[in-house]
């Protein structure tokens, strides 16, 4: 790497908007690399982007010799990559190897190596896979490397461990069917092992691969098998004795599963039949009938049920039984059972105790009881930390907010060793050139196995070059949280500010609102396919164009910072006004959808917001409220405003006081895409939108940020947490 390219990489941002404008200008002007006028490093752009145009065209003379002069530019291996890549058939084993072996450290090494096996196998190449194959998890590849040995003739080698392959509640890739199929004629798939299979399928309600997998079965287990998935579409049927009546080793497995389904939907129905009838007619295990007990009782308790207490209050604890212990405290906390609430909360486990929820709630309902004194030692010392529960106990105590910022300190030399690793330049380059997808794969790369050190490193410098969201979810994975200006930066300031009052939306709460939404990724994309920064459901942002002047034609439109602001402002300012301003009511809307949100306000009654937010049936909407609650002061703080405490944000809720200020459109599709009532799924018209999280942490941190994943997609998970 020359001295000229590390002094630029440790200069200052240079504009993306000047690349994306001269682009076109490469595109059909001759590149000289000797141009004194620009920069070294703004000629080598210029020259990679004409090279990839060069290759697309046919024109390899010229792409060569282009290539030949990058190839101390940080992305001369994807020049290298597209050319091996739509050249695979002609290619010589070496080369590929080569290419596969020196650039190990970039995510493009595998790719290349996946096409390879893969054309390989298209082609019949086998003897040519089985030599050049590498030991991956990739499914696909582990597949055709067995087919090989088939076709060499080792099918001992090709079977040894597959069941393991096989045995999965998904479907595997097509790649894999010639094997399993081989491997179902050679008599080692039975009624048994089928019938594992299908078991798993239907734990994961993949109903079109257990079909499939009833044509493994006997004729005489097919029968029940079908008969599970009847039961699965009509939970009712349980209730037949004619099609139980004869005993089979899965009949009581098939009931099981359709109370547990009944009682998702209908927990009273549910439990009138299992006491008054199926209980007593099948010899249940003890551990079926914990398992359908619990279902009844979770179920009661997360559709708000007078029962559920008393159902939950007689279920059989485990250790391991988390979820149980809290919707004890949680479903006497609901229905105001403060005595109930304080005898659950000493049930929980000593590490839940600690928790800083738990101990909040203890505190609340001592406060109820009338016991002021130990409520306010617990707040005092809740009121020292930064969070959700902190912030409140803050406001009970009128104490001001405990930010704790503290900057990460700056390593120059170490930030120049992480700055200069091909992944990060290759990664930097990326993101300068606008290919955010293939920038967030190097970085991912050329992070994944850093020290706690490097990624503060790391970390500072996706920040300095207003990188943001790969700031946030860097910082995210190690222990230091208390750099708030890396945290939640002010990105698109002007833009989100001037939308935010266009709607008369609260600029905080919409810089907080995007933070829990994407952390500022502008392409990012959820897997139920929600959109850009405000992640927008493309059904959502259609009915939003009405008087817009926007014409929506595909769903990629809802990437533009500008559109996805203009309707996700829109959106925002909708369901405020919708609930006279509540920002809880509001929030859980924008989450859940503002039908659930209606169903879910208590009538006759008001509660007081921290109750009803701690009481949602959807553990992801608790989290996305309480955090976007923690989020908007910081970000009050950031924008030089005075802070409006949580309690005076978090208005009570109820009917008592009516909180919906116009008759909810039921028809405007809810921002919704999916979601579980925490252990239990809840049936209902429209789910919930997935929000997104970052690494595990701590049992008491609160989940946070959206992550992008590895992958190839723009995919955004919710199994990750963040500790505020």
């Amino acid at each position: 790497m020359s001295q000229i390219i590390r002094k630029f990489y440790l200069s200052s941002l240079v504009a993306c908007a000047v690349l994306s404008i001269a682009s076109n200008t490469w595109a059909n002007s001759p590149v000289d690399l000797n141009d004194q006028g620009a920069s070294i490093i703004d000629q080598q752009r210029a020259a990679f982007v004409t090279a990839e145009q060069a290759l697309q065209r046919g024109a390899i003379t010229k792409f060569k010799k282009l290539a030949s002069q990058l190839q101390d530019y940080p992305l001369y291996p994807y020049l290298r990559y597209e050319y091996l890549r739509t050249r695979l058939h002609k290619r010589s084993a070496e080369e590929i190897n080569a290419f596969i072996d020196t650039f190990h450290d970039s995510p493009l090494s595998s790719r290349l190596h996946f096409r390879w096996i893969k054309k390989l196998a298209q082609k019949g190449r086998w003897k040519e896979l089985e030599q050049h194959y590498r030991p991956s998890s990739n499914v696909t590849l582990a597949c055709y490397y067995r087919r090989a040995l088939l076709k060499k003739g080792d099918q001992k080698a090709a079977f040894d461990g597959l069941q393991q392959l096989w045995l999965v509640g998904d479907s595997q890739p097509r790649a894999c069917d010639p094997l399993f199929t081989a491997w179902y004629d050679a008599g080692f798939i039975d009624d048994a092992l089928a019938w594992q299979r299908i078991q798993l399928a239907m734990n994961k309600r993949k109903l079109t691969l257990t079909r499939y997998l009833t044509r493994l079965l006997s004729q005489k287990e097919r029968v029940w098998a079908n008969r599970w998935i009847e039961v699965h579409r009509k939970p009712s049927r349980v209730l037949s004795t004619k099609r139980f009546a004869n005993a089979h080793p899965m009949r009581n497995t098939i009931v099981v599963h359709g109370l547990k389904r009944m009682a998702r939907t209908h927990p009273i129905k549910a439990a009138n039949a299992w006491q008054t009838q199926i209980s007593a007619r099948y010899p249940f295990s003890d551990a079926e009938i914990s398992s359908v007990e619990r279902a009844i009782g979770m179920a009661m308790a997360l559709r708000n049920k007078p029962e559920a207490l008393s159902w939950l209050a007689v279920l059989e604890e485990k250790p391991a039984d988390q979820s149980l212990r809290e919707w004890r405290v949680r479903t006497a906390l609901n229905q105001q059972n403060w005595d109930a609430a304080l005898a659950w909360l000493y049930q929980l486990s000593d590490d839940e105790q600690q928790m800083t929820r738990w101990q909040y709630w203890r505190a609340r309902t001592l406060e109820a009881l009338g016991q002021q004194l130990e409520a306010e030692t617990i707040y005092s010392t809740l009121a020292m930390s930064r969070g959700y529960y902190g912030f409140l106990s803050a406001d009970k105590l009128e104490r001001p907010y405990r930010f704790e910022h503290v900057d990460l300190l700056q390593n120059t030399e170490l930030a120049r060793d992480v700055e200069q690793l091909p992944g990060i330049l290759r990664a930097r380059e990326l993101f300068m050139l606008g290919r955010a997808l293939e920038a967030r794969r190097e970085w991912f790369h050329a992070t994944q196995h850093m020290s706690e050190e490097q990624l503060h490193q790391a970390g500072q410098l996706a920040h300095g070059w207003g990188w943001h969201d790969r700031a946030i979810l860097t910082i995210a994975r190690t222990k230091h949280r208390d750099d708030l200006n890396v945290r939640f930066p002010l990105a698109h300031q002007n833009k989100i500010t001037l939308k935010a009052n266009e709607n008369n939306v609260d600029a905080a709460l919409a810089f907080a609102l995007i933070r829990q939404e994407s952390a500022f990724t502008s392409d990012a994309r959820s897997s139920a396919g929600a959109m850009g920064l405000m992640q927008l459901m493309p059904r959502t942002a259609k009915q939003l164009t009405l008087g817009t002047g926007i014409r929506l034609k595909n769903r990629i439109q809802l990437i533009d910072i500008d559109t996805n602001l203009k309707l996700g402002m829109k959106h925002l300012g909708k369901m405020m006004k919708r609930f006279n301003h509540n920002p809880v009511l509001a929030l859980a809307a924008y989450n859940a959808g503002q039908s659930r949100v209606k169903r879910w306000i208590p009538e006759n009654r008001r509660v007081e917001a921290d109750l009803w937010a701690e009481t949602i049936p959807f553990k992801e909407t608790r989290n996305y409220i309480q955090n976007i609650m923690v989020f908007t002061p910081i970000y009050e703080q950031h924008l030089g405003r005075s802070l409006t405490p949580l309690a005076q944000r978090m208005m009570p809720i109820g009917t008592a006081s009516p909180v919906i200020t116009q008759k909810v459109d039921e028809n405007l599709p809810t921002q919704s895409a999916t979601n579980a009532a925490d252990t239990i799924k809840m049936s209902s018209p429209a789910p919930v939108k997935n929000s997104t999280t970052t690494q595990a942490h701590k049992k008491d941190d609160i989940n946070g940020v959206k992550t992008m994943q590895s992958s190839d997609t723009i995919t955004l998970s919710h199994s990750e947490r963040e500790r505020i």
